[in-house]
This record gives structure tokens, C-alpha cells and sequence, in this order.
């Protein structure tokens, strides 16, 4: 579940395309934690009334969710205690084609068909255009009108099933009101509703409803894994390679990624590395430099952050000697060995730790430009 807009490298589908998928937990790509903790919670068969997913920006944080979905609706007996949806019967076809009447995603809204002055107590349903937007101006934030809706059909019983599941998603574009709408939901659930909130951005979202959803998170993929799957689905080995490394083993960017776009800001930031391990001077340059990081917004950065991060990592790895086996950017290696005699592996490694570091300061509202500034003036230290 991702966006992008504007100049950005990324053509992500827009936040609220949610592809249908058919995908089962024992399908999905590289969770294992994530996925092993969902099939305990429903073996045990004392499901939570609540989730907070989370994780980078097309890391595969709705085909889990529908996965998780299935099983937790699944008409195949003795399913859910299995740990995992049958995914044939009647209801998980449903869920994978956005049909199932106990399944329900609140997300973004077509700006034309929301009321321009809902009445106070007056609820807006989910619509079928949060599958498919395409050529509709969508709002930038979930409204109350739409938690209020959540909240009476939270209290309903099942229309088939033994429960009823709803996703919010994005959950970090709740207004504050809209947050505080839910919360009594949360704090007082209805044994038969199911709660999902969905996310990449945890941090922005109120303490209160962080500490009563059970927390899932998901990370990115070991990236041979994910080059695997991409050659798996069509790709030639050496492009399955490049687009794992560069979407950061994110499944959903990998294939929807601009591949000539996210290659030329590789290579900005290898020139900017470079320069700046070679001379202070280059900080003349930090502007310029900071806007290629920073981007256009919070979701761009932290997508700059977390490639320097990895460039970064490779250099460690080179710097230390050890195999190319490891390493993430494995078409970049000449570029990587050369960075390497400029920084020290333990150099590498605690510019590593800072940007995660500063990547957790962003909950805190820091000045977003002033991040990036400190990381780059740390690699003018070579020590």
C-alpha cells in the first residue's frame, strides 16, 4: 500500500489501488516472523480484536492483510486452527475479489462523491472505487463520517461468518478527530469485529491506539529471495537483480518501480558518497544534495534514507572484506569497492546506525532537511 507523486521516481499504484490477490499466509514472499506470529494467534484460536501492520511502502503489507483476512473468514472447517485459509472456498474467492459482505476496507475517498457538509452523526460508507480510482481525485485524508460508519457496523452482527473484519488503509492519514473517533472502538470491541489498521507510517499515528492493536511488522525481503520470485514471474536474472536491490527487497515496489529513474538516483547518491568521503569541501554542495535525499515529502525521504542506507551497508560489507554474496547493489560492486577505501568498516557501519537513528527522530516532527544535512556532514568524517 504505497504512493507517490509529483517527480518521484516510484510509480507506485496510488495509496488506494488495492490489487485483489488470492494469496494464502503460506504464500506470502519473506515474513516469516510477521506470518508465523498471525498462524499462532489463529491456531490458538483467541483472535485479538486488533492490528496496527506496518512496514516500508510496498513491502507486501496488503497482500498479508488479505491473507490474514482469508484465514480469519475461511469457510473450510478446522482452517483458522491450522494457522491458514483453505484459499478456494466461497469466502476466500470473495475476499480476493473485494466481494465478501463481512470484509470491508475504509481507505481514501473520491473527492466528488463525498458529502461536502456531512451532518454531524451522518456515515459514510466504504466504496468500491478504493479497488480502482483510476482517473478519480481522491481526498488526502480519512474523515470522521467514514469511522462513525465503521463504528455503528463494528457493533452489527456477521452477515455469514463467525466474524467481521475491517482494514484501514492508509491508518496514518486518520485526522486527529478521526483517530480519537476510533479509539472508544478499540477500547470497547465487539467479540465478533475484527480490526486492521494498516500503515507506513506507525509513528504518526496516537500512542493510545498504538498500545491496543497487536503490532505486525513487516520488513523488507532478503533480496535474493525477491529476485527469485521476480525471475519466477517473467524477469531476466540480471533486471530481477537490479530491481530487488533498488525497490530495497520490497516486492511491490520491485515490480512497479521506474527502473531508469531509481538507477540515476543511485548513482547521485554514489557521486555524492564519493565526494564527500573525499573532501569537506564538497558540503559547498549540501543543498543540492539534501533535496535529492529529502525529496518531496516524508515517504520520499525515508525512501532516500533507506537507500543510502543500503549503499551504505555494501560499502561496510566491501570495506571489511568479506564475500559479495551479501551484497545488496550487486551491479554497482566496482563503485561500492571504490567508496570502501574511503571509510572504515566501523565508519560504514555507525553512518548505518545513525540513519536508523534519525529515521526514528522523524516521529518527533524533526526539520526533515535538517536530517539529512547531519547524515551527509557525518560522511565528510572518514575516521
Amino acid at each position: 500500500s504505497g504512493t507517490r507523486s509529483g517527480t518521484s521516481s516510484w510509480t507506485f499504484p496510488e495509496m488506494n489501488v488495492l490489487r485483489p490477490t488470492t494469496a494464502t499466509l503460506k504464500e506470502v514472499l519473506g515474513q516469516d516472523s510477521a506470518v508465523g506470529l498471525l498462524r499462532k494467534i489463529l491456531a490458538a484460536g483467541r483472535i485479538p480484536h486488533a492490528y496496527l501492520f506496518h512496514g516500508p511502502a510496498g513491502v507486501g503489507k496488503w497482500t498479508t492483510v488479505l491473507a490474514f483476512a482469508r484465514a480469519l473468514l475461511c469457510r473450510e472447517p478446522g482452517a483458522a486452527e491450522q494457522g491458514d485459509a483453505c484459499g478456494s472456498c466461497r469466502s476466500c474467492r470473495q475476499i480476493g475479489h473485494a466481494s465478501h459482505p463481512d470484509f470491508y476496507r475504509i481507505g481514501l475517498y473520491p473527492k466528488k462523491e463525498f458529502p461536502k457538509a456531512p451532518k454531524p452523526k451522518e456515515e459514510v460508507p466504504p466504496k468500491a472505487i478504493d479497488f480502482d480510482p483510476e482517473g478519480q481525485e481522491i481526498l488526502t485524508q480519512l474523515r470522521i463520517p467514514q469511522i462513525r460508519w465503521l463504528n455503528t457496523q463494528a457493533s452489527h452482527p456477521p452477515a455469514e461468518g463467525s466474524r467481521r473484519v475491517f482494514v484501514i488503509d492508509p491508518a496514518d492519514r486518520l485526522n486527529t478527530q478521526a483517530q480519537n473517533a476510533i479509539l472508544k472502538t478499540l477500547e470497547e470491541p465487539e467479540s465478533r469485529s475484527i480490526i486492521i489498521l494498516v500503515t507506513s507510517r506507525p509513528h504518526v499515528l496516537l500512542p493510545t491506539i498504538r498500545s491496543r492493536c497487536i503490532a505486525v511488522g513487516l520488513r523488507p525481503v532478503d533480496p535474493l529471495l525477491l529476485a527469485e520470485r521476480l525471475q519466477a514471474k517473467g524477469y531476466a536474472a540480471e533486471e530481477a537483480e537490479v530491481r530487488s536491490a533498488l525497490s530495497g527487497g520490497r516486492p511491490v515496489a520491485a515490480e512497479t518501480l521506474d527502473l531508469p529513474a531509481m538507477k540515476a538516483k543511485r548513482a547521485g547518491f554514489l557521486a555524492d558518497l564519493d565526494a564527500l568521503a573525499r573532501s569537506p569541501a564538497a558540503l559547498a554542495d549540501l543543498p543540492d544534495m539534501t533535496r535529492r535525499i529529502v525529496g518531496e515529502g516524508e515517504p520520499e525521504l525515508l525512501e532516500g534514507l533507506d537507500m543510502l542506507q543500503g549503499l551504505l551497508r555494501d560499502v561496510a560489507r566491501c570495506s571489511s572484506g568479506l564475500s559479495r554474496e551479501g551484497l545488496l547493489h550487486t551491479d554497482v560492486v566496482s563503485e561500492l569497492e571504490e567508496l570502501a577505501g574511503r571509510f572504515s568498516p566501523g565508519r560504514a557501519a555507525a553512518l548505518v546506525t545513525l540513519i536508523d537513528r534519525l529515521r526514528q527522530d522523524l516521529r518527533f516532527n524533526i526539520n526533515k532537511n535538517l536530517l539529512a544535512e547531519t547524515v551527509l556532514a557525518e560522511l565528510t568524517r572518514t575516521a
